[in-house]
């Protein structure tokens, strides 16, 4: 049986996820696994790796400020994009080389 993680999904587990909440001591991250090239106006996002990106999040006032909503729309139809290029290119590697 596999796990409810990775239940009817054809992706490896780390490749199924778009964003997270990550709880610390004093603040929270939210943070967008392809958030790299995000418009970000109010300059909210902190990150320099390769393809993600966070906000911290140090109070229940920022947690509500209106510029995360674009955001994180932005960061979700990044990740779908992202998971349809995976299946994409996953599918060509498995057709047969006459097929292509």
């Amino acid at each position: 049986m596999r796990s409810p993680r990775t239940r009817g999904a054809s992706a490896p587990p780390e490749c199924q996820r778009i964003l997270y909440i990550a709880p610390q001591n004093v603040y929270a991250n939210l943070g967008f696994f392809f958030g790299v090239g995000m418009a970000d106006p109010t300059s909210l996002l902190e990150g320099s790796g390769k393809r993600m990106r966070h906000v911290k999040i140090r109070t229940v006032l920022a947690a509500q400020n209106p510029a995360l909503v674009p955001l994180i729309q932005e960061g979700w139809a990044n990740g779908v994009k992202a998971y349809a290029q995976f299946h994409e290119t996953r599918s060509k590697r498995r057709e047969p080389a006459a097929e292509r």
